[in-house]
């Protein structure tokens, strides 16, 4: 009797068992697929596509380092006719780097005074200029972008009367720039080339202003007498700038223009040049007392005037040079 209710409750068993492994519910459940185990994002595959690799940057080809010349001795100063005797035939005026390319070049000057011609020659390259009195010679520096030096050769073409040329020497060729009809100095004080310019405006008198690039450009319209009277000329040399004509004597009332306004400098009064413009028709003059003023002048039939009238009209001491 125990053996046989043993045997069913063992065939029972076995059944749950078994349907416990198939995956089966005897009580109509569904027993669920085990699920896999997911990754935490710190431990899921990441594919990272390969990237194009960059091309190498070439590589620059090495450059020489620039030659940088020693321009600090310019400007230099040749006064011809103290350093260097004019007559003398193929004189050398100065040996420098005049083209920057690290070699000394000799500069030599000749003058023909019967062609009334001065040959500026570089190495084996000449340039033929008017007149046969070079006065001076000036090496500076005009443009710092430019690869060479410029060489300033002021000569006296007839007595009073200079032309400055600029020259320079590149690749070889010594070439011809701007002219200036004046005479150059170069002023140590100032740092600056002046230009001298002779007028008639009222008398002879001398102008100056500087000049700045390789052009030669003016840096002003307006020119300074070249020696403007002082408080102490005047207290001290009146007579001889009277005598001399720096001082003049107006001998009626000169037209003029004060402060923007018409006016006149009355007759006997003594004024002295201050400045002038570069078309020659404006004067800038002062009075022996301080009144500045501008005078107005046209220039017509071989003299300047001022209201029509020759200036000699308004003035008993002009002084001419001859």
């Amino acid at each position: 009797m125990k053996r046989c209710i043993a045997i069913p409750i063992c065939l029972i068993l076995l059944l749950l068992i078994g349907c416990s492994w198939a995956g089966w519910d005897l009580f109509g459940k569904a027993t669920p697929e085990p699920i896999a185990a997911q990754a935490t994002p710190q431990e899921q595959d990441v594919t990272i596509e390969p990237t194009a690799t960059p091309s190498a940057t070439p590589t620059a080809e090495p450059t020489a380092t620039p030659y940088v010349p020693d321009l600090s001795g310019l400007p230099i100063v040749y006064t011809v006719q103290e350093e260097i005797d004019r007559d003398a035939n193929e004189a050398t005026a100065f040996e420098f780097d005049i083209d920057f390319d690290g070699n000394e070049e000799k500069v030599f000057f000749s003058c023909d005074a019967d062609a009334q011609t001065t040959t500026i020659t570089v190495d084996s390259e000449s340039i033929v200029l008017d007149g046969a009195r070079p006065d001076r010679m000036i090496l500076i520096d005009l443009d710092p972008e430019t690869l060479y030096a410029n060489l300033l050769v002021s000569i006296e073409r007839m007595s009073g009367d200079f032309c400055t040329t600029e020259l320079h020497y590149r690749d070889g060729r010594l070439e011809k720039g701007a002219e200036v009809f004046d005479l150059c100095i170069w002023d140590d004080e100032q740092q600056a080339l002046i230009f001298y310019e002779t007028t008639e405006m009222l008398g002879t008198r001398v102008g100056v202003r500087s000049h700045s690039g390789e052009d030669l450009h003016p840096d002003t319209d307006w020119l300074t007498v070249s020696w403007l009277l002082t408080e102490d000329d005047l207290m001290n040399n009146r007579d001889l700038l009277i005598e001399m004509g720096e001082l003049l004597h107006c001998t009626r009332d000169v037209p003029c223009e004060i402060d923007g306004r018409e006016a006149t400098i009355a007759k006997d009064s003594y004024l002295y040049l201050v400045g002038f413009n570069e078309t020659h028709d404006t004067a800038e003059v002062r009075t022996e007392d301080g009144v500045s003023a501008m005078l107005h002048l046209t220039f017509e039939d071989g003299t300047y005037r001022i209201a029509g009238k020759a200036i000699d009209r308004y003035f008993d001491n002009l002084f001419y040079a001859g």
